[in-house]
């Protein structure tokens, strides 16, 4: 495999990967919230800005998922279509090469 298909199928496994991340924040957004809620079972609601505080970190993953996301759609929408351009082109040698069989 030359170098100029190991960037485009690059791009697609890590377009692949970043598609991922919602279901990373997800997670983080669960764990965080049961963090947040046993501090509240644990203070009570006396500290309403501890849990406040708590939340808006917890709304950090999913807006790093849903970001890394759309990072990731666009890297693997370029890297197809380089790499279907890349299937579309003929090597000048093998056209010449086959025409000579033919």
């Amino acid at each position: 495999m030359n170098g100029s298909r190991k960037l485009p199928l690059a791009g697609i496994i890590i377009g692949g990967l970043l598609t991922l991340s919602p279901i990373l924040g997800l997670i983080g957004t669960a764990i965080g919230m049961s963090h947040a809620f046993a501090t509240l079972g644990n203070q009570g609601i006396s500290d309403p800005r501890g849990l406040a505080n708590s939340v808006s970190m917890v709304l950090i993953a999913p807006i790093a998922g849903i970001t890394l996301f759309v990072i990731g759609i666009v890297v693997l929408a370029i890297s197809i279509v380089i790499y279907a351009q890349g299937n579309r082109r003929v090597d000048p040698a093998a056209a010449s090469n086959k025409r000579l069989v033919s």
